[in-house]
C-alpha cells in the first residue's frame, strides 16, 4: 500500500479546483431536458415512501439518488444551479476519492494522473452538468473499489461492513454496480485462490448484499415485466457502430491512445514467472471492472434491450484508473510530454455532448405569457410534461395546466372526467403535443367535441418535434359579439390578466366575410399616466387577416411588459385599422358599431385590470 506524504494534498488541490471550474462553467447553460424535470418531479416530495410506491417503482432505476436529492432540497432549493450543484459536490466527492484510490494501488503519480484525467473526462462533465443520478453511479463505483481492496487485503469486520453499506448503497443508486461487484467477487476468487479464509468473508459479505437489495427485488421484477416489458427506453442496439459510439463516448478520443494506456496499465496484470502465472491484483481488479460491464451488457441485450452508454459509465472510473497506471510508469520527461497532449486535446475537443433538448423555457414563456385565469393548458408531452411544468412553475406566472397523457396512460378510467374537470372552466386550451415516435394519439377530436375550435395556426417548435396548438371554446349560434369593426371583424370574446410581469390580452376574432384590409389591432391602456399603446398584427403577424376566412374563429394575444407600466387601475380598450400607403404612415380605422366608448367610434372599452 502507498501512503502519501500531506504536502501531497497541496499538489492534488490543483487539478481538483480545476476540475471544479471546469464543472461550474455553463452549468447552467443548457436547459433541462425530459429527464431532468422527472428527476425534479421525483424528488419533490421528502416522504421516502412516496418516492419510492409512486415514482421510482414506475421507473427503470432503483431510488436512493432521488430520496438523496429530496434532502438536499429541504436544505437549499430547487433553481436549476442549486439542483444540478448537488451533482457537481458528488462529481467533486469522486474525484478526491479516485485520487486517494489511485495513490493506495499505484503511488501517488499515477493518483495524481487519475484525478487530472477524471476532471477533463467529458462523459464526467456531461453527467454532472444534469439532475440525474449518474455522478452518485460514479462516486458508488469509485467507493465499492476502494472499500473491496481493503477489506481482501485485511478482511477484518469492520472493513467488510464497510464493503457491505457501499455495496448495498451501490445497488439501491444504479443497478449496473452489481457489475462492478461482480468483477470485485471474481478478482478474489481469482488472487485469492488458495485463501479460504479470504474467500470466504468476500463470499459471506456478497450474500449480505444480495440480502439487503432482496428487499427491491419484488419492485426490479415489476419495473422488467410490467413497466419496461419491451425493453429500457432508447436501448441502443448491438452493432459495430453502435459499439464505435461507446468507445469514444466512455474512452475519449483518439480511441486508440486510450487502449493503449488500458493495456500499459493492465500489463502488470499478465506477469510470468517460471512456474506460474502470478496476476498483478491491482491491474486485475481494475482490468475486469472494465470489461465486465460491458460484455455483460452487450450479452443481455440480445435478450432484454438496455445498452446505454450512461449506465456503462460505471467503467469510466476503473479505466481512468488503469490509464493512469499505465501513464505513471512513463518516465517523468515522457509523461510530460503525454500529459500535455492529454490535457491540451481534452480541453480543446469534445468526445461526449449533451443529449438532444427541446427549448422548455422558451416553451413555458410561450404559453404563459398568452394565458389568462380562463385558458386550460393539456400536457401530451410523455416525460416532457414534468420539464415543461417545471418551467411553468418557475416562470412566476400563473398558469393552469393538465397531464392529460399522463393520466390516459395511466389511469384509464379516470381520463373522461379529468379532461371534462380541466376544459369544464375553460374558455379558451392550449395543447402542447411531442410527435415522438409511438405518441400518436390525437387528443383534437376530444376537444372539438366538447365544442372547442383550433384557432390558432399549428406551431412547430424551434423545429423539434413540439406541436403547439390553440383552442377557444365555440360562442354560441345566437351569441352577439361584443362588437363589430369596419363592418368585417366580429370580437366576440375579450380577456384581460396581469401575470406576474405581463398584461396579457387575448382577443377572439371572427370575420364577417374575408378581410378586405390587412388590419392592425391596437390595445389601449388608459392609466395613471395617461393613455398608452401596444399595436401589432393580430398574434405578432403570425395570424395575419388576410389568411382569415369568413365564420373562422381566430385567437390573437397582445403580451405588455408591465414593468413599463406604473402601479395603478387601467382600463382596456381595442381599436383597429389598415394602413392605407405603401409607407406605412397614413391608416384609416376599422370603426366599431358600438360609440359608447368613444364618440369618433374608433375603440371600444373591453375590460379593466389591476397593475401592482
Amino acid at each position: 500500500m502507498h501512503i502519501s506524504r500531506k504536502p501531497d494534498w497541496i499538489i492534488a488541490l490543483l487539478p481538483l479546483l480545476g476540475g471544479f471550474f471546469m464543472l461550474m462553467i455553463g452549468l447552467t447553460a443548457l436547459d433541462l431536458w425530459a429527464d431532468e424535470g422527472w428527476t425534479i418531479a421525483a424528488s419533490e416530495d421528502p416522504n421516502p415512501v412516496i418516492i419510492i410506491e409512486e415514482w421510482a417503482v414506475t421507473d427503470v432505476h432503483p431510488p436512493l439518488y432521488f430520496i438523496g436529492l429530496a434532502v438536499w432540497r429541504q436544505f437549499t432549493g430547487d433553481t436549476v444551479l442549486e439542483l444540478r450543484y448537488f451533482s457537481v459536490l458528488v462529481t467533486m466527492i469522486g474525484m478526491a476519492l479516485a485520487y486517494r484510490l489511485g495513490v493506495m494501488l499505484f503511488g501517488f503519480r499515477a493518483g495524481i494522473i487519475a484525478l487530472t484525467l477524471y476532471a477533463v473526462h467529458d462523459q464526467v462533465r456531461v453527467l454532472t452538468q444534469e439532475v440525474r443520478h449518474y455522478p452518485g453511479q460514479l462516486l458508488a463505483v469509485v467507493l465499492i473499489l476502494w472499500c473491496y481492496w481493503r477489506f481482501q487485503a485485511r478482511p477484518t469486520r469492520g472493513r467488510g461492513a464497510w464493503f457491505v453499506l457501499v455495496g448495498v448503497a451501490g445497488l439501491y443508486l444504479h443497478y449496473w454496480t452489481a457489475f462492478i461487484l461482480l468483477a470485485c467477487g471474481l478478482h478474489a476468487l481469482i488472487v485469492h485462490r488458495n485463501n479460504r479464509q479470504t474467500i470466504r468473508k468476500v463470499i459471506t459479505a456478497a450474500l449480505v448484499i444480495a440480502v439487503l437489495f432482496a428487499f427491491w427485488i419484488p419492485a426490479l421484477i415489476n419495473q422488467i415485466t410490467l413497466e419496461r416489458p419491451e425493453g429500457l427506453p432508447h436501448a441502443l442496439e448491438n452493432t459495430n457502430f453502435v459499439y464505435r459510439v461507446l468507445l469514444y463516448q466512455l474512452l475519449g478520443t483518439p480511441e486508440v491512445l486510450w487502449l493503449i494506456l488500458i493495456v500499459a496499465g493492465a500489463v502488470g496484470a499478465w506477469t510470468l514467472t517460471p512456474h506460474r502465472w502470478k496476476p498483478d491484483s491491482p491491474a486485475l481488479l481494475l482490468l475486469l471492472a472494465v470489461i465486465i460491464p460491458p460484455a455483460l451488457t452487450i450479452a443481455l441485450n440480445a435478450v432484454y434491450p438496455i445498452l446505454s452508454f450512461r449506465a456503462l459509465a460505471v467503467i469510466v472510473p476503473p479505466f481512468i484508473l488503469l490509464a493512469a497506471h499505465g501513464l505513471s510508469r512513463f518516465r517523468t520527461p515522457e509523461l510530460t510530454v503525454m500529459m500535455a497532449f492529454i490535457l491540451t486535446f481534452s480541453l480543446t475537443s469534445v468526445d461526449a455532448g449533451a443529449i438532444f433538448r427541446i427549448d422548455w423555457p422558451d416553451v413555458a414563456d410561450s404559453i404563459s405569457s398568452r394565458s389568462t385565469p380562463d385558458d386550460v393548458l393539456l400536457m401530451e408531452n410523455y416525460l416532457g410534461v414534468h420539464t415543461l411544468a417545471y418551467y411553468l412553475d418557475h416562470s412566476g406566472r400563473d398558469v393552469r395546466y393538465a397531464y392529460t397523457e399522463h393520466v390516459r396512460t395511466f389511469r384509464p378510467d379516470d381520463y373522461a372526467d379529468y379532461l371534462a374537470d380541466a376544459l369544464r372552466s375553460a374558455d379558451g386550451v392550449w395543447v402542447s403535443k411531442s410527435n415522438w415516435p409511438g405518441l400518436s394519439y390525437d387528443i383534437r377530436p376530444e376537444l372539438e367535441a366538447a365544442g372547442f375550435v383550433q384557432t390558432m395556426p399549428e406551431v412547430l417548435q424551434h423545429e423539434t418535434p413540439l406541436f403547439l396548438w390553440r383552442f377557444d371554446r365555440a360562442p354560441d349560434d345566437d351569441a352577439a359579439p361584443l362588437v363589430t369593426y369596419g363592418e368585417e371583424l366580429r370580437l366576440h370574446r375579450a380577456r384581460a390578466a396581469f401575470n406576474h410581469d405581463v398584461l396579457t390580452v387575448n382577443l377572439l376574432w371572427s370575420p364577417v366575410d374575408v378581410p378586405s384590409a390587412e388590419y392592425t389591432v391596437s390595445i389601449l391602456l388608459f392609466g395613471p399616466d395617461g393613455i398608452s399603446n401596444q399595436d401589432s398584427r393580430p398574434l405578432d403577424g403570425e395570424s395575419p387577416t388576410s389568411t382569415w376566412e369568413a365564420d373562422g374563429l381566430y385567437f390573437d394575444s397582445h403580451i405588455i411588459d408591465a414593468s413599463a407600466l406604473t402601479s395603478g387601475d387601467y382600463r382596456i380598450a381595442v381599436q383597429v385599422y389598415a394602413f392605407t400607403d405603401e409607407t406605412f404612415t397614413e391608416t384609416q380605422n376599422a370603426f366599431a358599431d358600438d360609440c359608447t366608448d368613444d364618440a369618433e367610434c374608433r375603440f371600444v372599452f373591453i375590460g379593466d385590470v389591476r397593475v401592482d
